[in-house]
């Protein structure tokens, strides 16, 4: 048996599946405080009734690095360049706690400059007065020739054995020095946090008798082990958009192009299939607002969802960007779109009398009926959502795959279809 569970930012959704066959499929509230403990609640779900040891494999879907780097949380690094001639240092502090030190690499990976050893242990005692302990060490072509990092981290963990020192040719053997420094960042800031989340998993699963193997899913809709991934947590950003990519897939099966959208609690994940083939961000994902050299669908996330809060301010409708709680009909504090749709649907989600209510707290001082303000809701969640589809095409039209397709076929990209997750 196959198991499968996703995180998402309202809800977190698990599924049982053999011979082709869905056996079971659970859905629990999502805590955000908590991803580990919203994981094991479906687990135990699903397993109900039958056997640890029957599993034969595990994926699971996380948002854990996609809210530490949404929510500036992890921990607090240091980055440490080794750039060499020929770059703009100013170019180079685009993070904080940026240090510059000397030495250099050629593209051949030749030592053209050493190390000055007394400035890196200058550097180590500043950051170490800044009591900082997770640094990212990254040379230019440190891919040809790693010496410069080894030495460097070699030379930060004997003067400071508390620090913990992520070398750059270890996260990414790409060319693209920026962007390989970005992903040693992003490492360092979230190794930590990401080992806490594996290791709590993995102890659940044992207490559990499973012993299947545990898979990650990554950004760009493949997988990887969980302990390989406690080397590479930045590879499960957009981990949760990507399952919606690849859901779509599973759905459509066929050559057409489709726009997917999958509209959550408490974000919208948009995504192109262009002719059956999941459209790749040829960049990288965005960290931090930086490219990184982690592989990506070309994917984006609006602050946009069924729980998104709604208000009347200013003698106008506003939907999110903040969720603050479930919907209404469920027992939420204010209106959202899905009690919109629920109130003019005919109360098929929660309690109808919920919905009504909550509608007509903010439908009285805007001078509208409950029914009025639901349609301006679902008006304006349209108008939001075929804007950011819009946006999003001028977005993929630079991608080379997307360049390529409408050079060969002599045409526009024009979708087949939208396909709703």
């Amino acid at each position: 048996m196959l198991l499968g569970i996703d995180v998402g930012g309202t809800f977190t959704d698990g599924v049982l599946y053999e011979g082709g066959k869905i056996l079971k499929t659970v859905k629990s509230p999502t805590k955000d405080d908590n991803l580990q403990e919203s994981i094991l609640n479906v687990l135990d779900g699903l397993l109900q009734g039958r056997k640890g040891e029957e599993i034969t494999r595990i994926v699971l879907s996380t948002t854990l690095v996609t809210n530490l780097l949404a929510t500036g949380g992890g921990d607090k690094a240091a980055l440490v360049l080794i750039p060499g001639p020929g770059l703009n240092l100013r170019r180079l502090q685009f993070f904080p706690d940026a240090y510059i030190i000397r030495g250099a690499t050629d593209f051949r990976g030749r030592v053209i400059e050493p190390l000055d050893i007394g400035q890196v242990k200058r550097v180590g005692k500043e950051i170490a007065d800044a009591g900082i302990r997770k640094v990212a060490v990254v040379g230019k072509f440190s891919q040809r020739n790693s010496s410069q990092e080894r030495q460097v981290a070699e030379i930060l963990q004997e003067e400071h054995p508390h620090m913990e020192v992520v070398r750059g040719f270890e996260v990414s053997g790409q060319l693209n020095f920026l962007r390989r420094a970005v992903t040693a960042y992003y490492t360092a800031v979230t190794k930590k946090a990401w080992a806490g989340f594996a290791a709590g998993i993995q102890k659940a699963l044992t207490q559990r008798g499973i012993t299947a193997a545990v898979d990650i899913l990554k950004a760009d809709g493949g997988t990887m082990p969980l302990a390989v991934s406690l080397q590479h947590p930045c590879e499960t950003v957009f981990s949760g958009p990507a399952a919606s990519v690849m859901g779509a897939l599973g759905l459509t099966l066929d050559c057409r192009t489709s726009v997917v959208v999958d509209i959550g609690g408490t974000t919208t994940d948009l995504a192109l299939i262009l002719e059956g083939k999941p459209l790749h961000a040829s960049r990288g994902a965005l960290m931090g607002g930086r490219y990184s050299h982690v592989r990506s669908f070309a994917v984006r996330s609006l602050p946009l969802g069924g729980d998104s809060a709604v208000r009347w301010e200013e003698g106008g409708l506003t939907v999110g960007p903040d969720r603050l709680a479930p919907a209404a009909c469920f027992g939420g504090p204010v209106a959202t779109p899905t009690d919109a749709v629920n109130f003019l649907g005919g109360g098929k989600l929660g309690d109808l009398s919920l919905s009504r209510q909550a509608l007509e707290k903010i439908s009285r001082p805007a001078g509208l009926t409950p029914a009025e303000l639901a349609q301006k809701i679902v008006r304006q969640v349209i108008g939001k959502l075929e804007a950011s589809v819009n946006d999003m095409f001028t977005t993929w039209e630079q991608e080379p795959a997307y360049k390529i397709w409408e050079i060969i076929n002599k045409r526009k990209v024009t979708p087949d279809r939208v396909v709703g997750i």
